[in-house]
């Protein structure tokens, strides 16, 4: 018998850059109370320059542990019309990616250690999911091992390595203070290198929820920014958040 999984939270992000709004996040959190399993989703919207509507669908499955086990991607603009499959092997360690574009299915298998690395989506509710099993350093900068999806409407080999270091600013901050409320939040600080590189410039600030790894906000070093501008709890016996 199939359990009905429950929803946890729902809620909008909103993207700007320069001070303009340009893209819109919708998404959804839910639990299977029966299995522990989660399951995050997202829908992205933005208007590009000829005037259609890029759209972006993210369904992401993780287990009780927060360990990935399926993650589709699906995207259109106008005619155009992409999907991806990532599904993860735990026992055997593996990732199969499946990318779909009108006739053509092309699949490939890569190494993939639930232990080590972290399968990225390209929404930002499920871009904190990490702080929730991986310890970050308190002295320096620790190394996340990201497993990205390339972009594009065709295939084009499969989903790729990065390493991305972070830097652990404040924890249990309230600073952080949105639509003129305080949040309670971790602050992390991203880099694309590691300190002994010789990069000493400050990197992009993300604000994370201990709840869900749900991230709050993200102001990059460009002034790019994403925004959470709405966020409701459905289960009332959750901790307060917002």
């Amino acid at each position: 018998m199939l359990t009905k999984n429950e929803k946890l939270f729902e809620g909008t992000y909103q993207y700007f850059q320069q001070g303009q709004n340009y893209s819109q996040e919708n998404f959804t959190v839910e639990h299977n109370e029966e299995t522990g399993d989660l399951v995050f989703h997202a829908e992205i919207m933005s208007r590009v320059e000829t005037g259609e509507f890029f759209k972006m669908q993210i369904h992401y499955l993780l287990n009780q542990f927060y360990v990935p086990q399926i993650l589709s991607i699906e995207k259109s603009l106008g005619d155009k019309l992409a999907r991806e499959i990532f599904e993860v092997d735990p026992t055997n360690q593996n990732l199969r990616y499946s990318f779909k574009s009108g006739d053509t299915t092309r699949t490939v298998e890569r190494p993939f250690s639930t232990t080590k690395h972290y399968l990225s989506a390209p929404s930002f509710v499920t871009s904190g999911l990490f702080t929730m099993t991986k310890k970050i350093d308190t002295t320096a900068r620790t190394p996340v091992h990201f497993v990205t999806p390339r972009t594009g409407w065709e295939f084009m080999g499969p989903p790729e390595d990065k390493i991305m270091w972070v830097d652990l600013k404040t924890h249990d901050s309230d600073d952080l203070e949105i639509g003129g409320m305080p949040l309670t939040a971790i602050q992390f600080e991203l880099h694309d290198e590691d300190a002994l590189s010789g990069n000493v410039k400050s990197g992009a600030q993300m604000w994370v929820s201990k709840h869900y790894g749900i991230p709050y906000q993200l102001e990059e070093k460009d002034g790019a920014k994403i925004v959470i501008r709405r966020l409701k709890k459905l289960k009332h016996n959750l901790e307060k958040m917002f």
